[in-house]
């Protein structure tokens, strides 16, 4: 197994000498009634107190919550930047949680709406540590989000005293009507917002405790979306970043004659990383932006267009960062796919804490799978221990 980084951290190595413990072990594939009290809690910084105690008690409160910002607004630093508006939230308890949520969770379902697409609904299981919450980490899956992110990693940052949330869409998240992968994103943004108020405890919480994500391919999109175009840089503090993510470039990836640039460096054992998408994945692409040429020999000029429109880096999109840390991982093994080099493109735009992010490759892996590398579960728990502190203080 190699491992190359770009930018393994101080912070990172001090946490790794510090850990004791072993760890075993796409977008790309687009491809009841409840009970307890009405509350309406503050947004963009308010807490819940209610919602939040019922989630650290096991307990059930139903409420509505509107996260909302008016309207697509300009970010203050950057006149290049459009800060998309997220929508509102409604969540309700559940009396127990799904089969394939981790053992221990207490559940709820969150349904998102927002302007101009149908409403979709999440289950949140939330596990707390056995000590006080340092932080907590959402997980998100790859694809469009359908099933939990179950991964044995999630004992190890439970030991670190970490809150963990487990995010399942009842449909994928990113798909819209009318077709379009941004506007879906508009849920991703929402419900990051309502967890953060909601469960992780809100402003107040940001000022000790770190808020956080970890997602894989699709899951990696739905961080990356909330923070480049929906203005949610003002509450993570730090993502990692695995296999992708594919969206970052839609239009490269459907039509790679539109890149005239030189070959993907990702990283030694990357030096020239696939971006071109193919079949099935083609089909899924039209399908989640209601396109009709992805991999077509000639693009239509207005699929082009959406595309362009639609990606992570497009016109609009925010990627400077200065409180919000961020990493890249990728898997360098066998059976890779265009995850890896449609993900260097967001990695070149970004500047997470005012830097280039750390890119770290394994080899012992297939596929988007790069924590099936033992090195790369044991690495990516440390990291997230050094890397998920409060920098919104």
């Amino acid at each position: 197994m190699a491992i190359h980084s770009s930018a393994l951290t101080p912070s990172y190595a001090r946490a790794r000498a510090m850990l004791s413990w072993a760890l075993p072990g796409l977008l790309c594939a687009c491809s009841s009634n409840p009970s307890g009290p009405t509350i309406v809690p503050a947004t963009d910084g308010g807490r819940d107190v209610a919602v939040e105690s019922a989630v650290k008690d096991g307990g059930g409160v139903s409420d509505t919550t509107t996260s909302s910002d008016a309207e697509s607004t300009k970010d203050a630093g950057n006149t290049d930047v459009d800060v998309l508006p997220i929508g509102t939230a409604t969540s309700a308890p559940l009396a127990t949680c799904p089969g394939d949520a981790y053992t221990g969770a207490t559940c709820m379902t969150v349904t998102v709406s927002c302007s101009g697409i149908a409403d979709d609904t999440a289950t949140l299981a939330i596990t707390q540590p056995g000590g006080t919450a340092v932080g907590t980490v959402l997980l998100m899956a790859g694809g469009g989000g359908t099933k939990f992110f179950n991964i044995p990693e999630i004992s190890g940052l439970l030991a670190a005293n970490f809150r963990i949330v487990e995010i399942e869409w009842e449909s994928a998240w990113p798909q819209a009507t009318p077709a379009s992968a941004l506007r879906g994103a508009c849920r991703a943004g929402t419900l990051s917002q309502w967890i953060y108020d909601n469960v992780h405890g809100g402003a107040e919480a940001a000022k000790t405790t770190g808020f956080c994500g970890l997602g894989l391919s699709g899951g990696g999109a739905f961080f990356t979306y909330s923070v480049a175009h929906y203005g949610r840089k003002s509450i993570y503090d730090y993502l990692e970043i695995m296999s992708g993510p594919s969206v970052a470039k839609l239009d490269f990836g459907c039509d790679p004659s539109l890149y005239d640039g030189g070959p993907r460096y990702v990283c030694p054992d990357l030096p020239n990383a696939p971006f071109a998408f193919t079949p099935p994945t083609t089909g899924q692409i039209d399908g989640m932006e209601g396109t009709h040429t992805c991999g077509a020999d000639a693009a239509a000029p207005a699929d082009i267009a959406k595309w362009t429109a639609d990606s992570i880096v497009s016109p609009g999109a925010d990627y400077e960062y200065p409180q919000t840390g961020m990493s890249f991982w990728f898997c360098a093994g066998t059976d890779l796919n265009e995850s890896s080099g449609l993900g260097s493109f967001l990695v070149d735009k970004v500047r997470p804490l005012g830097d280039a992010p750390p890119v770290n490759c394994f080899t012992d892996c297939m596929g988007e799978n790069v924590l099936g590398d033992p090195s790369a579960a044991t690495a990516s728990v440390a990291d997230m221990v050094a890397g998920c502190v409060a920098n919104h203080k």
